[in-house]
């Protein structure tokens, strides 16, 4: 069964499985522990890439873009691996968009 919905006034959705039986699909439902859940995935991630000789070990990061004045008017939440960076979010405020931010 997928529940669907949002926690934390935010709109990220983590899923879980959770095997009731043996002889069941286990079932995924919307976490509420994320910082574990993301834990345990990265962990289980670790294990299985370590073997084949290459471990799984993102750095997340979150970056700021700021104006003149120091405020916030963008950011970027990723995490990089493996020489690659992965982007989860990207946004620029409505006021400063078009103006080539997102691509420095």
């Amino acid at each position: 069964m997928i529940h669907s919905g949002q926690f934390g006034g935010g709109t990220h959705q983590i899923l879980y499985c959770r095997a009731l039986k043996l002889n069941q699909m286990p079932e995924i439902v919307i976490s509420e522990q994320v910082d574990l859940t993301r834990q345990k995935i990265s962990e289980w991630l670790g294990e299985a890439t370590q073997s084949a000789g290459y471990t799984y070990s993102p750095e997340h990061l979150l970056l700021q873009v700021v104006d003149d004045n120091g405020d916030i008017i963008g950011g970027l939440a990723g995490a990089t691996n493996w020489n690659w960076l992965y982007i989860e979010t990207l946004a620029i405020a409505p006021q400063h968009r078009n103006r080539g931010y997102a691509r420095q």
